[in-house]
């Protein structure tokens, strides 16, 4: 269920199997369905995008009430060391946001457990500059999602991006690991809005930017 604060584009990881009525989209490996979370005297409709991973929950999906401008999905960087079912691709879509078009890139790093630090940086940067690549020339881009590192560690010695952080430990181990990246100086004024009263409903607890 949506909240009264609905957002316009909603990034999720670790979704599972589509729960809907999904068609192909044009893109191979993306499915899409047309969600009413309302009623129909206040429909509340979002278009949903899919990725299924084939093997585990480890699905992603991005939902979004402005109809996308284009839709992508980026291979899964490969990593030396890493094993390919811990690489997940980048599930991305272009909308309008504050008046410009944004390039939205959703990923999920390989964790802990299946990669070490420097793996899951190098997994990270290659993401997000695939993200960044995807936009057209010119335009702005931001990518984000659970980054399994802190923005310090994946940003050092990077001036040309920045991160834009939750106030508040975002994982129930006391980790700052969901944020977005974007350009450094960053295209429009993005900020954080605070969702830390929440629970966790899982180990992680929601992140919303504002533009």
């Amino acid at each position: 269920m949506l909240t009264a604060t609905d957002p316009d584009v909603l990034c999720v990881q670790e979704c599972g199997q589509a729960l809907y009525n999904f068609t192909p989209t044009g893109v191979a490996g993306v499915q899409q369905a047309l969600v009413n979370f309302g009623t129909a005297d206040s429909p509340l409709v979002y278009e949903i995008y899919h990725w299924a991973n084939p093997s585990t929950q480890y699905s992603l999906a991005i939902l979004t009430r402005i109809t996308p401008t284009n839709l992508f999905l980026n291979a899964a960087p490969a990593i030396a060391g890493v094993g390919a079912g811990a690489l997940r691709p980048i599930l991305g879509i272009g909308v309008n946001l504050a008046g410009a078009n944004w390039t939205i890139g959703n990923l999920h790093a390989p964790s802990v457990f299946s990669a070490t630090g420097p793996q899951i940086v190098a997994y990270g940067q290659a993401a997000y500059a695939g993200v960044a690549a995807a936009a057209p020339m010119g335009a702005p881009w931001a990518c984000l999602g659970d980054w399994n590192t802190s923005s310090a560690a994946l940003l050092a010695g990077i001036a040309g991006n920045a991160a834009v952080n939750a106030p508040y430990a975002t994982h129930q181990g006391g980790y700052a690991i969901d944020y977005l990246v974007t350009t450094n100086p960053m295209p429009a004024a993005i900020n954080p809005v605070g969702y830390s009263n929440l629970p966790f409903a899982a180990d992680h607890v929601p992140v919303a930017f504002q533009w």
